[in-house]
């Protein structure tokens, strides 16, 4: 992705050449976003919005679907998307409470404290839809303006920029599918029995060279083992 971000980046930048005149202002616009320009061109910022698809992304496979992240917003307010329209409706999504004990368990680690994310958004009475998936259709706009009017004319960077296009868009639905496919219960077993053996088996290792501290080091070790389910 990062590759693939920075080539369209640079196509644009060096390859899309700017008309004369008031033209050659939109076009330079329309390469690198400026907030005194914000109404003049929505969909063609083209740099800002390459990055904008890579932090939106992030935040995706972090199930964070909103839109008003301190990195992502600065980068994408010119666009009119889902997350921005339930945002500027909704406001922030209400945080569920949880009690004390539960967000224990929460920090610790522990099984079944922790609940779905995205639970509150799918009860909420917004549509926060897929962020890095609309930015890339307005990626995709600016790049068929730029063909259209010729200030792309070669045409290996024309087929370059829509097949980075595609390695964008083929990186976040890999992303999507393996975030969305769960390990399955035959490793989460297997992992987990190898683990607590050694755990199990550690403290014998330890009385030796650390006598009486093996005690609380195998606690951490197991407060760790733990956290990092």
């Amino acid at each position: 992705m990062v590759l693939t971000t920075r080539n369209l980046a640079r196509i644009v930048w060096i390859h899309a050449a700017e008309r004369d005149g008031d033209l050659g202002k939109e076009d330079l616009i329309g390469k690198l976003y400026h907030p005194q320009f914000e109404e003049v061109n929505k969909p063609r910022t083209c740099i800002n919005n390459l990055l904008g698809f890579v932090v939106a992304t992030k935040y995706r496979l972090r199930h964070q679907p909103l839109y008003n992240y301190s990195d992502l917003r600065p980068l994408i307010q010119n666009l009119s998307t889902f997350a921005k329209t339930a945002y500027l409706n909704d406001g922030q999504p209400p945080q569920r409470k949880y009690s004390v004990f539960r967000q224990a368990g929460q920090y610790l680690g522990i099984p079944g404290t922790s609940s779905d994310p995205l639970k509150p958004l799918r009860k909420g009475p917004r549509y926060f839809g897929n962020l890095p998936f609309e930015i890339l259709t307005y990626l995709s706009a600016y790049m068929e303006i730029i063909i259209r009017n010729n200030t792309l004319k070669v045409s290996i960077m024309q087929t370059q920029v829509m097949n980075n296009l595609s390695t964008l868009l083929d990186c976040l639905t890999g992303m999507e599918r393996v975030l969305g496919t769960p390990l399955p219960v035959a490793y989460n077993i297997a992992i987990s029995q190898i683990t607590w053996a050694y755990i199990l088996i550690l403290p014998f290792q330890l009385v030796i060279p650390l006598g009486w501290v093996a005690i609380p080091g195998t606690i951490g070790l197991s407060f760790s083992r733990e956290c990092g389910r």
